[in-house]
């Protein structure tokens, strides 16, 4: 991001305040949207950031209203995206910004990540076409590309860092210019310029009141994180029709600096101090055995981005929620290879722990010190092992591609994963994937992979997607190298795991069946092609050439998308695919 030593960014003129002074001292209505994603992401998980923000304007004396469009799109498609193509879905898309104007509301929250640029861009201007009404945007999607939504658009303001303090006293301050200017966190548009003022953490979050599932269809969303989770988790651990789940944020932020991380990287983290913040035990028990009592929860899942930093903190919650003796599954994610301990692995096990997820990502030391991680490929194998030994089902975030990566790099991790010995299902693989707010995305600009001139960037932002879109090669090698590795790790693995335990049957039939999939895939292909360019090229040795290339461009296709069905990676968090910068649930608007 720019500098913001002196408060101050150009940008374009702004729309008269009239109206916004009249919503002074006013209850106001405020309508926030969770926008569609860029490409064809179907996976659907709760807007629990928009439910912190709803219920922190409540208690300011406000009025609140959630929109998920991303979930009203997939209801329209019956949640299958099989046949949907780009044109139907841009319709649909239209359609729902359509809705949006149709409700009665003063102020529009946007909050999202910067895969809803597209969309979001979309709808602020349609919003300002129709409706004279002040704009806020949070989360990755907000600060992240503030320069965009400068140039591009009237958004009135943006907001940094926790966004329930600050939507209380933007409510509560509409048209007092100079207050609005003072408030830690928000960006506000201004005679031509963005005035920012430096965001501050909430220090206690206990103060945060309990998010209202009642304002979703909460039984949808359970129901899609049931199959989400029985897809990844093996027969004897997969939740039934009757689990009832819904996710947790116990804490927010981190003290880490992956170098391929959104959250991390603004002007201030390096300054902010106690960035990692968590509830108390008590507000957790509180709060879980209230939604166990009104929504009959029976698994939980963590969204926090490393819920175990604390570890004296994390032994106490484990403790105070073995001393209930509930009968509750928990589906974790945010764990981390230097902080997790055997006895934690044992304590998690005891309190309904199933699965644990760490952001192991290579087997190179030389890429996990080049990443910033903070641990090493010891600290990973002693992570995986302790779990495993405690009875946790061990899922493992990879990434490949990132800068510096070779053959011997790449070697190095699969020898790695074949030395514990660890299942297909045991992980997921990303592409290197650069979102704005990351130090690689500012290696990237530097590479040149990446624009800097604001329409160049644009168009870029645009076609931003989750972490199976392999757009940009950071590595020492070949792209369609990296996507081969990609492509063949999860079957050597499973051939590997088949293996050592002599299931060689097992194996044929898996061979048998990647060479079968490999085969109709190729031949589906052939076969469109073929029609195709009959049709409209002319020349034969022009279609030999052709063919040939399309037909390696799809298998490469083919190996993104297996790898993106795997999960994703890291903090592009395969836990909870709301990739890339998605995972980060910091509740800004």
């Amino acid at each position: 991001m720019s500098s913001f030593s002196n408060g101050l960014i150009t940008l374009s003129p702004r729309r008269d305040m009239s109206t916004t002074i009249s919503l002074q001292g006013r209850s106001l209505k405020l309508l926030l949207i969770n926008p569609t994603r860029a490409g064809f992401d179907s996976y659907c998980t709760a807007p629990l950031h928009l439910l912190y923000i709803a219920q922190a304007a409540r208690e300011a004396g406000h009025q609140a209203e959630v929109m998920d469009l991303h979930y009203m799109l997939n209801k329209r498609v019956h949640f299958n995206w099989g046949n949907l193509g780009k044109a139907e879905k841009t319709k649909i898309e239209d359609e729902l910004i359509e809705e949006v104007l149709k409700k009665d509301f003063d102020v529009l929250g946007i909050g999202s990540i910067v895969s809803s640029y597209a969309v979001a861009e979309r709808l602020v201007t349609r919003v300002k076409q129709v409706k004279d009404v002040p704009i806020v945007l949070g989360g990755a999607l907000g600060a992240t590309v503030h320069n965009l939504w400068a140039t591009h658009t009237q958004v009135d303001y943006l907001v940094e860092a926790d966004g329930e303090d600050v939507i209380k006293e933007l409510l509560n301050h509409l048209g007092d210019t100079a207050y609005l200017r003072t408030i830690p966190g928000l960006y506000v548009r201004e005679n031509g310029h963005f005035v920012v003022n430096r965001p501050e953490l909430s220090k206690s979050l206990d103060t945060i009141p309990f998010p209202n599932w009642d304002d979703i269809e909460y039984q949808a969303y359970m129901k899609i994180q049931r199959e989400w989770i029985a897809a990844t988790l093996p027969h004897g651990l997969k939740p039934t029709e009757e689990d009832n789940i819904l996710p947790i944020v116990a804490t927010r932020g981190c003290p880490y600096h992956c170098t391929f991380c959104f959250h991390q990287m603004n002007d201030w983290t390096q300054t902010l101090p106690a960035s990692y913040r968590k509830h108390s035990v008590d507000y957790l028990i509180r709060y879980i055995s209230g939604l166990r009592e009104k929504y009959g929860v029976t698994m939980l899942v963590t969204w926090d981005d490393l819920i175990m930093t604390d570890r004296k903190w994390f032994m106490d919650l484990l403790d105070a929620i073995i001393a209930q003796q509930w009968d509750l599954k928990i589906f974790t994610s945010g764990g981390k290879a230097n902080i997790v301990t055997r006895d934690m692995c044992f304590k998690m096990k005891q309190a309904g722990f199933i699965r644990i997820s760490y952001g192991i990502e290579t087997g190179s030391p030389k890429i996990i010190k080049s990443m910033k991680k903070g641990h090493t490929v010891a600290d990973n194998r002693n992570a995986i092992n302790w779990a495993r030994e405690a009875g946790l089902f061990v899922h493992c975030n990879m990434i490949a591609g990132m800068p510096g990566e070779t053959h011997e790099t790449l070697q190095e991790t699969k020898q790695f994963l074949f030395d514990l010995d660890l299942h297909a299902s045991n992980i997921s693989f990303a592409h290197a994937t650069a979102y704005p707010g990351t130090e690689l995305f500012e290696i990237g600009q530097n590479m040149g992979l990446i624009p800097k001139d604001p329409d160049g960037l644009r168009e870029y932002i645009l076609n931003v997607k989750g972490v199976g879109d392999y757009r940009d090669n950071f590595s020492e090698i070949s792209k369609e190298e990296i996507r081969e590795f990609v492509r063949t790790i999860r079957y050597e693995l499973q051939m590997n795991w088949l293996k050592n335990r002599g299931m060689w049957a097992r194996c044929f039939k898996v061979w048998l069946g990647l060479r079968l999939s490999n085969f109709y895939y190729r031949r589906i292909w052939s076969t469109k092609l073929d029609h195709l360019l009959k049709q409209y090229v002319l020349t034969p040795r022009v279609r030999v050439l052709i063919r040939s290339v399309l037909l390696q461009d799809a298998e490469a296709k083919k190996g993104s998308e297996e790898a993106s069905l795997g999960g994703s990676s890291g903090s592009p968090s395969g836990d909870n695919p709301i990739v890339g910068d998605e995972a980060k649930v910091s509740a800004s608007c």
